[in-house]
């Protein structure tokens, strides 16, 4: 079985690559993602996530194909380390 942590900082990557536009933006304790594409009832963003360097999972938004793909999320007070998140498509995972 794959370490989770090792699988995130893999699927972030691939995520990251796929949709370039979804980088996170942190605004002081908050991150935004946002996923820039057209959302339609064939082909649509179904969810964020946002996890911390050490696996903790800080929370998940799911969408329908009428939403923007847009998510924010609180980090813990001073937390200072990495982040991944990933956003998952209908149809192509990543």
């Amino acid at each position: 079985m794959q370490d989770r942590r090792d699988f995130l900082k893999t699927t972030a990557t691939a995520a990251s690559i796929l949709a370039i536009s979804s980088a996170p933006r942190t605004f002081g304790a908050k991150v935004a993602v946002v996923t820039k594409r057209t959302m339609s009832d064939q082909h649509f963003i179904v969810r964020h996530t946002l996890v911390l360097e050490k696996g903790t999972y800080v929370g998940a938004t799911t969408f329908t194909p009428t939403d923007k793909p847009e998510s924010s999320y609180a980090l813990p007070n001073g937390y200072k380390g990495k982040f991944y998140t990933t956003s998952f498509c209908n149809q192509h995972d990543f």
